[in-house]
């Protein structure tokens, strides 16, 4: 871990041992889907009429709408892609800044507070790395003029559907894999006392992950099939640096540590209600409050939090609130630990959930 502070703000500093995804990353083709030109004849050609084959049968799809691409003027020059890294390389720089300062005024929500793990760490980070904040399409608009490109173009149109949700950067080599996260944490936080320990693992972790983007961007600037036009703006508008201030940062951190502490921390908790003065080591109901599986009606599962209340034989359970997407790992994690029955987790219908909502699903939702 870097001891200066000049190393500790610079992620292009150089450290050993980084392993380097071989994520392949979606094309451009699979982006913005295939659209072939079908020709239009005019009447019918005689069999065994000599037909000129088309550009398109002769290079193949892929390289014929490259081809098209490059005719068009829609593709970056190299010089333009180096450019737009080197700015994006910046931007980076200072989301590490800022999300240090970011972790240390949040780092009070979580001072003690029993079961703040690596894990949640690792997911607080892996959430910024693939989180979208709102603007961010406002940036690439802003990155196609100073580029002198048309927002309407081909890899424009393929870059804001990229930014459509954050799903869909997940899935690209624009983030680091969350196990690798997890493995920078640990090592970050080894040797921390308990109550630095996650503040540590947030700084070296965050430090390890943006250098490791850094370079593998800077590895595949050349490489148009690895990293697509489209991919590399998206990355140079979601690190720029209106996108990383320090307040943006918090914000997202917090809730994120509200999320947890909600909906994660109470799981395992659990209630022993004893019988009457007559008979007072009776015990004559158990409450406990875990996450199920809710069937919904398109053949999905919702994870929810209930409490469960059980009297013998009998079962009954309590509606307590959703599970969000970002918190489903921490959450059924703990569920092992903790489980709401032997089985694992339960699978209910929404009729045996009292005060289970009826309003449509959180967008958020954990869902299976």
């Amino acid at each position: 871990m870097p001891t200066q502070a000049n190393a500790e703000h610079d992620p292009q500093h150089q450290h050993d041992n980084l392993g380097q995804p071989q994520t392949v990353a979606p094309s451009l083709e699979r982006l913005m889907g295939k659209e072939t030109a079908q020709p239009q004849q005019t009447q019918a050609v005689p069999y065994g009429t000599p037909v000129a084959a088309s550009e398109e049968r002769i290079l193949g799809k892929q390289a014929f709408q490259k081809n098209v691409v490059q005719k068009t003027g829609d593709e970056l020059t190299m010089a333009q892609r180096q450019s737009t890294f080197t700015k994006a390389s910046l931007g980076l720089s200072t989301a590490y800044t800022n999300f240090v300062d970011a972790a240390n005024q949040v780092h009070a929500e979580l001072k003690a507070k029993e079961g703040a793990n690596a894990a949640l760490t690792a997911s607080l980070i892996n959430i910024i790395m693939i989180w979208l904040p709102s603007g961010v399409s406002n940036i690439l608009g802003g990155l196609a003029n100073k580029l002198g490109k048309s927002q309407k173009s081909a890899v424009f149109k393929a870059a804001y559907h990229l930014l459509d949700k954050s799903d869909k950067i997940a899935s690209t080599m624009l983030t680091i894999p969350k196990d690798q996260i997890v493995r920078e944490v640990t090592v970050g936080s080894t040797g921390a006392s308990s109550e630095k320990a996650i503040l540590e693992g947030m700084k070296f972790g965050f430090h390890k992950t943006v250098y490791g983007l850094a370079e593998k961007i800077d590895d595949n600037i050349e490489n148009r099939e690895q990293l697509p036009d489209a991919h590399l703006l998206a990355f140079a508008a979601k690190w720029h640096p209106d996108m990383t201030q320090i307040g943006i940062f918090k914000a997202k951190l917090s809730e994120q540590i509200k999320m947890w502490q909600d909906t994660v921390v109470p799981i395992g908790e659990h209630e022993t209600v004893k019988g009457s003065a007559i008979e007072p080591s009776r015990v004559t109901m158990v409450r406990k409050t875990g996450v199920v599986w809710v069937m919904q009606k398109n053949n999905t599962r919702a994870l929810c939090l209930v409490q469960g209340t059980s009297k013998g034989q009998d079962a009954s359970f309590r509606f307590l609130r959703f599970v969000s997407e970002d918190m489903k790992d921490l959450a059924l994690a703990k569920s092992i630990d903790s489980p709401m029955h032997h089985s694992g987790t339960p699978i209910l219908e929404p009729t045996d959930i009292t005060y289970y909502p009826n309003a449509p699903l959180p967008k958020n939702v954990a869902k299976d």
